[in-house]
């Protein structure tokens, strides 16, 4: 049997035009939906325009009625408006309450951690103390002043520029004045008249100092001071600052000489400012014991004006 022959296609039964006829038609019928929508739409809200319009008159004439106006109409439209916005504004302070109180994690664990450090710091200069103390047999000593370097403390409040507040520090001498962390504290448990505020100075001082602000004066550190002292001929004391030239060069040379630094250490004819009993005491006896040292690596003899043979370095 035959296979039947193609039929060749046959367009005008395909009716394209017509397919295309229809399809432009369906898109002018929507179309016009469209336009009735939109007019709908418009005639919709200007209904309600007018509505809204109608009410505010009638709510304008019930205001006026009772003794009101336009202007309260207007607050009230404010706040309406407001509390369209309240989710938004409520969402903003929470994530910003819960970065606050991440950072106030954050500042807590780091004022804890410098807590630490300091007493590490204490510890370590106590032994230190203990060292000389002990080496030099009680002639030379040096003291810690826990939080005696006031000066970070005096900026903060002076530029609170609160005359009492001013007046209050300005009249306390150290050991009086208080730390900040002394300061805070007393500011927690209401107790600020035990560092010498009058009533009316705790009122102002509570009052001008923030939140920021008490963040800053928690902030703040006020360093420890460090005195050398050298006993003296009647048994008391005298702080470095207050000495003589020689005896200021006769307690730092002999701190430096009992040191462990093995870096080469140079000194100018120490014979200047020295007397002999200490050039041949101290100087000398330490010399001897580290001949051939890193501290002795340059060596010569000199003479004095009273032809004493003195060591230079």
């Amino acid at each position: 049997m035959a296979k039947p022959a193609d039929r060749p296609i046959d367009w005008r039964e395909l009716d394209l035009d017509g397919r295309r006829r229809r399809i432009a038609d369906d898109l002018e019928a929507a179309a016009r939906k469209a336009v009735k929508l939109l007019d709908d739409i418009a005639e919709i809200a200007g209904i309600m325009g007018k509505r809204e319009a109608a009410i505010r008159t009638e709510v304008v004439r019930a205001l006026a009625d009772r003794g009101h106006d336009a202007a309260t109409l207007n607050e009230i439209q404010q706040l309406t408006r407001r509390a369209a916005l309240f989710p938004a504004y409520e969402a903003h302070v929470n994530e910003t309450r819960d970065e606050i109180e991440a950072n106030e994690g954050t500042f807590a664990d780091l004022d804890k951690r410098r807590r630490i450090l300091v007493e590490k710091q204490r510890s370590a200069f106590d032994r230190v103390a203990g060292g000389v103390e002990r080496e030099f047999g009680g002639r030379i000593r040096v003291r810690r002043f826990d939080d005696a370097d006031t000066r970070p403390l005096d900026t903060f409040l002076r530029n609170l520029r609160q005359r009492g507040v001013t007046r209050w520090w300005n009249d306390l001498e150290w050991p009086e004045r208080p730390s900040p962390e002394k300061l805070i504290g007393s500011l927690k448990a209401n107790t600020l008249a035990k560092v010498g505020m009058t009533d009316p100075v705790r009122k102002t001082f509570r009052e001008i100092l923030t939140r920021s602000k008490r963040r800053e004066l928690a902030a703040l550190r006020c360093p420890d001071r460090y005195v050398i002292e050298l006993r003296m001929d009647d048994g008391s004391y005298r702080v470095l600052d207050n000495l003589s030239g020689g005896q200021r060069v006769n307690v730092l040379l002999s701190l430096l000489l009992e040191t462990s630094d093995e870096r080469p250490l140079v000194i100018d004819q120490p014979e200047d400012e020295l007397d002999n009993r200490f050039l041949w005491e101290t100087v000398l006896r330490r010399s001897r014991s580290c001949a051939g040292g890193a501290r002795s690596s340059s060596r010569r003899t000199t003479r004095t004006s009273s032809s004493t043979a003195m060591p230079t370095w």
